[in-house]
């Protein structure tokens, strides 16, 4: 979702100075955004508990480190981007 995030924001930033967009539009869009990666770490939160309760045990942390370490999450995350990839830009 930072990805995403970041994308999105360089996006707008390019249709501002191209004037495709306005400033209103922009404060509307990063609301949306900030909603969505908010919802997203609230989703990531829930599943690493349901882990951690699962296995009896709570520690958050073992699970959030994994991401840079793990082949296995570096492959889903392959797949997520594909899937979650913005479309191509216009112009």
């Amino acid at each position: 979702m930072d990805d995403l995030r970041d994308e999105m924001k360089q996006r707008h930033i390019a249709r501002l100075r191209t004037g495709r967009c306005s400033m209103e539009a922009g404060l509307v869009l990063e609301d949306i955004i900030t909603d969505h990666e908010r919802v997203s770490d609230h989703c990531s939160n829930v599943a690493v508990c349901l882990i951690e309760t699962a296995h009896d045990e709570f520690g958050t942390h073992k699970y959030t480190a994994v991401k840079g370490e793990a082949p296995w999450f570096a492959e889903e995350y392959k797949k997520c981007r594909r899937h979650y990839t913005l479309p191509v830009q216009n112009g």
